[in-house]
């Protein structure tokens, strides 16, 4: 009886130990991808400012943005995925990483201007 109520103890330890560590590690992903964002956003207002719009959807990862980016900067998520961007005008656009669920939108990132 003994043993199984240290059983019970050091399972109910591993699960607390993991809940916390992935609490953790989605806090740390969310961090690191609003970052990303931030300095995509400072490259894209660099960009504006001296081109005089924002870069299209299409080409913007390939675009002189780069130019404002760390060297080795990958427009990857912490997830993964591609930052996603769109540009709706000359002079907004909107920035967003998918999250850790692609499928559902209420995990999203969002940035724009």
């Amino acid at each position: 009886m003994e043993m199984l109520a240290v059983l019970f103890i050091i399972g109910l330890l591993a699960m607390l130990v993991l809940g916390i560590t992935s609490h953790a590690q989605r806090v740390g992903r969310e961090a690191r991808a609003r970052a990303d964002m931030e300095l995509i956003r400072n490259a894209l207002q660099e960009y504006m400012l001296k081109i005089g719009t924002y870069p299209e959807a299409g080409s913007w990862t390939n675009s002189a943005v780069t130019n404002w980016l760390p060297t080795g900067f990958s427009f990857n998520d912490p997830w993964g995925t591609v930052y996603q961007y769109t540009n709706r005008s000359a002079e907004s656009y909107s920035l967003y990483s998918m999250g850790q669920r692609t499928n559902d939108p209420s995990d999203d990132i969002v940035s724009g201007r």
